[in-house]
């Protein structure tokens, strides 16, 4: 994977949308399909604009992002990752 900050934080938002829309099938389809056609810097207003996108609340999703059940989450995914091999995605 990736190791820089910008994949980082398209991670965390993916893994925290995932989480709160977990119920909803296709729910990380969605969410994926946002964030590849983003082309902006993941800044806290563009945060909102595609939670609003994917009909979750911006503040929320921020929240959820930067919580620390999410980085652990991020962290286990890498850890996997490396020991797979995994160079880039």
């Amino acid at each position: 994977p990736q190791d820089n900050e910008t994949a980082r934080k398209a991670a965390r938002v993916a893994i925290a949308a995932a989480s709160i829309k977990r119920d909803q099938p296709g729910g990380y389809r969605i969410i994926h399909d946002v964030l590849i056609q983003n082309q902006r810097p993941l800044t806290d207003s563009v945060i909102r604009d595609l939670a609003q996108r994917m009909g979750i609340d911006g503040e929320a999703l921020i929240a959820e992002s930067e919580s620390e059940e999410t980085y652990k989450r991020l962290m286990i995914t890498i850890a996997a990752a490396q020991r797979l091999g995994v160079q880039a995605t």
